[in-house]
């Protein structure tokens, strides 16, 4: 990023795949905290 000519593809890719991890990382803390919540209502026992 500081040439004064960068390889754009390059950091396309790299985004890319940025994106990529950021997203999974997400729909998994969003899994994490569903099953934590569940637990604490009796994780579908109904305890």
């Amino acid at each position: 990023m500081k040439k004064s000519d960068p390889d754009m593809s390059r950091i396309q890719k790299l985004m890319k795949k940025y994106v990529k991890v950021v997203a999974i990382q997400t729909v998994i803390q969003f899994a994490i905290i569903f099953i934590m919540a569940e637990f604490t209502k009796g994780f579908f026992l109904n305890l």
